[in-house]
């Protein structure tokens, strides 16, 4: 080994795990920080922070997690992320109840199809940001993500079962909105 060289390092003097890190945070983050956006929504700031947060927790299993697979990889990071926005969210924040009217937003006659679906997907988007933090995860990840219950569950270190109720009840709750977007007529934006 020469004096450059030390132990651990390839022969450019660079951390072999800090380059394949890096490439690794190259291509991740922008989807990662969408990701956590849509968990946090309008906390920019938090979101930021929770993203790094998760990239340095990220970074000290990196060692231990480099070999494996970038998809599961992403989804270890992703994991993360929610785990670490539904803290947030716990440290500050009350818990939002599902219970009430989840009606947002208003229709107007001359809406044609698609400004009657981008409706419907932003009150969809709406009733999951008031959900609890860990219900939150969930629907994102298996709405916006197309996750499976199985992976949700592993991902957020919770029980398929618990997966498999919050999304029961996102259904539930969800159903009349997509019901209403397949059941549109394409005059006037009523129900048919």
């Amino acid at each position: 080994m020469t004096p450059v060289q030390q132990e651990g390092r390839d022969d450019g003097g660079h951390n072999p795990d800090a380059v394949t890190f890096a490439a690794f945070y190259r291509q991740t983050a922008i989807e990662t920080l969408r990701s956590v956006r849509r968990n946090l929504p309008n906390q920019p700031e938090a979101a930021k922070d929770v993203t790094q947060d998760s990239y340095l927790a990220m970074w000290k299993k990196w060692p231990t997690r480099r070999d494996r697979t970038a998809e599961d990889n992403v989804r270890y990071l992703k994991g993360i992320a929610a785990r670490k926005a539904i803290d947030w969210y716990r440290s500050r924040q009350p818990v939002a109840s599902l219970d009430g009217d989840h009606t947002f937003g208003t229709e107007d006659i001359g809406f044609t199809q698609v400004e009657d679906e981008i409706a419907i997907l932003q009150t969809v988007r709406a009733i999951v940001e008031g959900m609890a933090p860990v219900m939150r995860a969930v629907a994102n990840m298996y709405l916006m993500d197309g996750c499976t219950a199985a992976e949700i569950a592993r991902t957020l270190g919770i029980a398929s079962s618990t997966v498999r109720t919050h999304i029961q009840r996102i259904r539930k709750v969800l159903s009349p909105y997509v019901q209403a977007g397949s059941t549109r007529s394409h005059e006037g934006g009523e129900l048919s």
